[in-house]
């Protein structure tokens, strides 16, 4: 039996996902005794309490209801369930992932609740597959600039070079704790092309950030197989599929200064180092290894005292910095749902779509919630009135 039929909600917990029963009961707001009961159909779930599960799982209501639960081939939870790395993190991390997937999937039914333009599929960019994978990556880089128009020089914005560049992606930050992965890269039929970002650890350098949304941009658009989900978490692959990161990497590291501008670098590797990190906002780990590979120079692991004060530059803190997040007016509601969501919501909100209700829910908020300072963040109008909706 695969993944794509689970007798009960137990399977789905414990062979999908990989949660504890003392996680789940914790966040649906259920003892234990009663989940287990629930799990294996000792005891009738109650709307509420399946609607959490819903949640929690990142599986439709109506799903949950059957029996057996049969997954759709191209659902995106699934993807995630076949990896070996997902279920090394923990649960919280887990919950956080899916509850991104979540909130992209809801995105999406806003999005074609009020006729705008709904995520699609990034055109795949080709590589020549015989070739090594940092090749491959460097090739796919290469070809990216070109299309795009980009001269040799840094990229100002990597943020906002897919914000422009790539409307359709769309980009989440959310807390995966500080041992989490850097970012996460997925796409189905339901979500289209998502990129999530880790708020803490490592990203919390702007130019590190940079990087890891250049490296999962280059998932997107080398890595997702033909009418199939695609579902990555960067730095947890396993060695079979090193290659994968290691083409990202290559993707990344070029994309941000291609190979052409490494001779005009000075002969010194630390001031080589310098430039790479102040003028193109790449972080001192990338650069090393790019300085090792393309131009034969070593330098220490540790990034030395004289480029310091050049490892938190703001300029870079000010390009990359996370589009209405630290400044978003509610501090509940959750990191992944403050950005695309919360803005399309409000829309939906302001021009009478949904109810107030829905609006809250959507911001993961109770209805009692000041939801109108959300209104005014984006700078909307309370609806004048409203349409018959839930």
């Amino acid at each position: 039996m695969g993944f794509g039929t689970l007798k009960n909600l137990k399977d789905v917990r414990e062979r999908l996902l990989g949660y504890r029963p003392e996680t789940v009961a914790r966040i649906a707001g259920v003892p234990v005794e009663r989940l287990e009961q629930i799990e294996t159909d000792r005891a009738v779930a109650t709307v509420f309490e399946l609607e959490e599960l819903s949640r929690i799982y990142g599986i439709d209501y109506e799903l949950l209801l059957n029996r057996p639960i049969r997954l759709g081939p191209n659902d995106v939870v699934g993807a995630f369930a076949s990896l070996d790395e997902f279920h090394e993190i923990g649960d919280l991390q887990r919950l956080r992932i899916i509850e991104t997937a979540n909130a992209a999937r809801e995105l999406r039914s806003l999005e074609t609740l009020l006729d705008l333009p709904v995520a699609a599929d990034v055109k795949r960019i080709p590589c020549d597959k015989g070739a090594k994978e940092y090749r491959q990556g460097a090739q796919a880089a290469a070809r990216l600039r070109k299309q795009l128009g980009l001269d040799a020089g840094p990229i100002p914005s990597v943020r906002d070079l897919v914000r422009e560049s790539f409307p359709r992606v769309r980009v989440f930050y959310a807390d995966l704790g500080r041992d989490g992965p850097a970012g996460v890269s997925f796409a189905d039929a339901q979500t289209g092309p998502v990129i999530v970002l880790n708020l803490l650890g490592k990203n919390g350098n702007p130019a590190v950030r940079r990087f890891s949304l250049a490296h999962e941009l280059g998932h997107l658009l080398m890595d997702r197989p033909r009418d199939k989900p695609l579902a990555i978490l960067s730095g947890y692959l396993t060695d079979r599929d090193r290659g994968i990161e290691q083409r990202a990497n290559a993707f990344a590291i070029r994309l941000l200064c291609p190979e052409a501008e490494l001779a005009s670098l000075p002969q010194d590797g630390l001031e080589a180092a310098k430039r790479l990190i102040q003028e193109y906002g790449m972080h001192y780990s990338a650069a090393r290894l790019y300085l090792k590979n393309q131009r034969k120079i070593t330098l220490p692991e540790e990034i030395p005292a004289s480029l310091v004060g050049t490892w938190i530059d703001q300029s870079w803190e000010a390009a990359e910095r996370p589009f209405g997040v630290s400044d978003f007016p509610i501090d509940r509601v959750p990191p992944e749902r403050r950005t695309h969501l919360a803005e399309v919501a409000a829309q939906a909100y302001s021009r009478g779509k949904i109810s107030r209700n829905r609006f809250a829910e959507l911001l993961r908020l109770s209805p009692i919630g000041e939801v109108e300072q959300v209104l005014d963040f984006f700078a909307l109008a309370p609806p004048e009135e409203m349409e018959d909706v839930a």
